[in-house]
């Protein structure tokens, strides 16, 4: 694999819906998956610590009680009559990133 210049100034992480009701075991929307990446997000979290680019954490969240949910309600049934959940809401706990993609600065 060859060398890559970045230009930090110019650069920017994106650490994309890593969020507590996607990656928590258990959770009605659990994403297996977004477990089992969480050392790579780390790995890639800690290269870039010692460069500091921007880190953007991108999160899928829906207003308290369904307010924008519509187009979801006119699409699956089950949303519609309440019965499954679709994303996270903002402002709970299952909104938030979770700790495993959170870039933690070193102790100086």
């Amino acid at each position: 694999m060859g060398s890559c210049l970045i230009d930090v100034g110019r650069t920017a992480l994106l650490v994309i819906d890593m969020q507590d009701d996607f990656v928590e075991e258990g959770v009605a929307l659990e994403f297996p998956e977004g477990r089992r990446v969480i050392p790579a997000v780390q790995t890639v979290l800690d290269a870039a610590r010692s460069r500091e680019p921007a880190v953007i954490h991108a999160a899928h969240v829906h207003r308290p009680r369904g307010a924008d949910m519509r187009i979801h309600h006119d699409l699956y049934l089950t949303v519609a009559a309440g019965e499954a959940p679709v994303a996270p809401v903002d402002d709970e706990r299952g909104a938030e990133i979770h700790p495993g993609s959170r870039r933690v600065r070193a102790s100086p």
